[in-house]
């Protein structure tokens, strides 16, 4: 695999073209000299190559899998103060997406103290902050904590949907926020998600 620290590629493109192999950084340094301002490149022609997506997000570490409803839906995998952080969002929609944050937890934790003191935070910090909703729903034959609040975003009543499911001593957050206005919309397109994921056996 071709690694371009400079740039931050790490995948093969037009800017990685190789011309030689070294086991040392002098060995690749006559090659570079000599092609420093005598190498043109001339692309004569080239085809954009579609997307091979899956529909299905599998994480074998904390062995689930989730579908995106169709495709006008991506799924995109980040970390965020060092957890990982599954986001399914439609493309075309700003400020509406389902989210898996992940957690590591202590064997016999409790799901209902993990949601509690994460919403506890957030009302801290959240502007406008209004809980709804505080009961429990069925998930994968689990009565999981669910916390339903409303916040204010850059003048936008956003509702949030929290979710906590625990598993041994996997944790998964689940977060559905969407602005007021679309809510009802797309809290189906949500619950289709959530419905969709899965444990799987590692």
């Amino acid at each position: 695999m071709a690694v371009d620290p400079t740039s931050g590629i790490f995948v093969s493109g037009p800017t990685q073209v190789k011309f030689v192999d070294s086991p040392a950084i002098t060995g690749l340094n006559q090659v570079r000299i000599k092609l420093i301002d005598n190498l043109s490149i001339d692309i004569l022609d080239f085809t954009e190559e579609e997307e091979e997506y899956s529909n299905t997000y599998l994480n074998q570490a904390f062995a689930f899998k989730i579908s995106r409803p169709n495709s006008a839906w991506e799924i995109i995998e980040t970390q965020r103060s060092g957890q990982i952080v599954v986001t399914v969002k439609p493309k075309q929609q700003l400020g509406v997406r389902f989210e898996i944050v992940l957690y590591q937890v202590t064997e016999g934790a409790s799901a209902e103290a993990i949601l509690n003191e994460r919403i506890n935070w957030l009302a801290g910090i959240a502007k406008g902050f209004n809980k709804i909703v505080d009961d429990r729903i069925e998930l994968l034959g689990h009565k999981v904590p669910r916390i339903i609040f409303l916040s204010d975003y850059n003048s936008i009543t956003l509702v949030s949907e929290n979710w906590m499911l625990v598993e041994g001593n996997r944790g998964y957050l689940f977060k559905f926020i969407s602005p007021q206005s679309c809510y009802e919309e797309y809290k189906p397109i949500a619950q289709k998600i959530l419905d969709s994921f899965e444990t799987v056996n590692k």
